[in-house]
């Protein structure tokens, strides 16, 4: 896509002198696409795409060589690798990396955890009931007054109420459908102009990219509505064009792209891109020179806007605390106890991988947490529940074995989790299950198939399940 047929290596001089804010945007240029989409008459008319060309620069990343007429001597190394304070440091502020500062904010933000509660208070933006969606939609259609922001937050409580389980938000979705669509329409233009919602132009593009308000999927016909909305500063827009130019999905693969996009959105402040970059960054992703520092200030930003939509950023920075690899033992220290607290708010944010890492803490006390048998357990039903295999396997020998001191022994909830684990491709799951088959019904001698009832046997951090969660690199949010 576009004049770059190849990655781009941002020259290091670049990244130095890259602002603090988004530089000035410049003048649009035209774009066309290779391949046109076809649409039926009853499809919305699309014209070709316009968007910045690819900047050498990325926006709004931090300078990587500290604050100017910095006192502290030594090269741009030296200031990366300079011995990180504690929290109480007495450093001038003038004397403060970025990354360092973003650091004490993160150590600020995660004293605020409250690792006693195991819920975190989310303000859901859906529609509660059909009176609020009625309402809504009242406000919607009036026209005494510009109802544009309306009509968009009508549309969008219409489409998540059609993925809702209340049967009558879902009737009320269905027969609306159309009108809601119709709205959206009449905020865009074709041509496309400076003046059309980009909120519409996005919630376009997701109707047509997941069938939502009855349209038939059309990948290539949303990719085009994503950039659209992306050229007018849309940062879910632009998020969504990365990830179709980078998975190829409704155009061709270009990475290259989708790391400008990336940016862009990141720019705009958006957590799942911010994420997404960051990673790109950690490990010289689609061309990228690699650059741990700006990296990690990347991603320290998005664990501290994360959200439910977009949680993985903490998982990642947590296996970083957790173990920082060689590049990254220079910049960031590790400490057990900022790791848990990551893990934790993932956790509450419903992230398999990081819910299954809770379960261990307070199973085995890792990471400085007590231990906490009932917690455990909690945590290892809610993972299991968000179809983590391993979770789902440690059930089943909980049931089976009942070695957590509390009253868990139930055979046949142990076989109906280690199914669920057999189901998922785990190896011992279906060698236990094969022994219950083999074994006789009423048996429970050595024919039985006995699970062990050391748990360190399971769990210890050196086992190869353990291994393969902090091997886990969740990028996508």
């Amino acid at each position: 896509m576009g004049d770059y047929t190849g990655p781009v290596s941002y020259p290091q001089n670049v990244l130095e002198n890259a602002p603090l804010t988004p530089p000035p945007v410049p003048p649009h240029s035209i774009l066309s696409l290779k391949e046109e989409c076809d649409s039926d008459e009853d499809t919305f008319p699309v014209t070709s795409i316009q968007r910045h060309p690819l900047k050498k620069q990325l926006p709004n990343i931090p300078s990587l060589n500290g604050p100017p007429n910095m006192s502290i001597p030594g090269t741009r190394a030296s200031w990366y690798s300079y011995p990180l304070p504690d929290v109480d440091g007495n450093l001038q502020p003038r004397q403060r990396s970025p990354l360092y500062s973003l650091i004490i904010e993160l150590s600020h933000h995660l004293q605020r955890i409250d690792t006693t509660l195991d819920e975190l208070t989310t303000k859901s933006l859906e529609a509660e009931s059909v009176s609020q969606l009625e309402l809504a939609r009242d406000e919607a259609l009036r026209e005494d007054i510009d109802s544009s922001s309306d009509r968009v937050y009508y549309a969008k409580l219409v489409m998540d109420a059609e993925r809702s389980t209340d049967a009558e938000l879902q009737m009320f979705a269905v027969r609306h459908r159309s009108e809601t669509f119709q709205l959206l329409s009449s905020l865009v233009s074709v041509p496309r102009s400076a003046d059309d919602d980009p909120q519409a132009l996005y919630l376009m593009g997701v109707a047509y990219s997941t069938g939502a308000l009855g349209l038939e999927i059309d990948h290539a016909l949303a990719f085009r509505l994503y950039a659209d909305s992306a050229n007018l500063h849309h940062s879910n827009g632009a998020y969504r064009t990365a990830i179709c130019l980078q998975m190829g999905v409704g155009t061709d693969q270009d990475l290259t792209e989708a790391v400008y996009y990336f940016s862009e959105a990141a720019a705009n402040e958006h957590v799942g891109a911010m994420h997404r970059l960051g990673i790109i960054f950690l490990r010289g992703l689609y061309g990228v020179e690699r650059d741990a520092s700006l990296g990690l200030c990347w991603l320290i930003q998005a664990a501290l806007s994360s959200t439910v939509e977009h949680p993985h950023s903490l998982f990642d920075l947590a296996q970083i605390y957790e173990s920082p690899k060689p590049e990254q033992k220079g910049l960031i220290a590790q400490d057990m106890h900022k790791a848990f607290l990551l893990y934790f708010k993932a956790a509450c944010f419903n992230v398999p991988e990081a819910q299954f890492r809770v379960a261990l803490c307070f199973s085995h006390g890792e990471l400085g947490c007590p231990i906490d048998t009932q917690r455990s357990l909690l945590w290892y039903t809610r993972a299991a529940n968000n179809q983590y295999t391993d979770a789902a396997w440690e059930l089943a020998k909980i049931y089976y074995n009942g070695y957590y001191g509390i009253n868990t022994k139930n055979v046949p909830l142990a076989i109906e989790w280690a199914k669920k684990a057999a189901a998922r491709k785990h190896l011992e799951a279906r060698q236990f299950l094969q022994t219950i088959r083999l074994s006789s019904p009423s048996s429970n001698s050595s024919n039985s198939f006995a699970m062990h009832n050391e748990t360190t046997t399971f769990c210890s951090p050196g086992n190869s399940r353990h291994h393969r969660l902090k091997s886990n690199n969740c990028i996508v949010s």
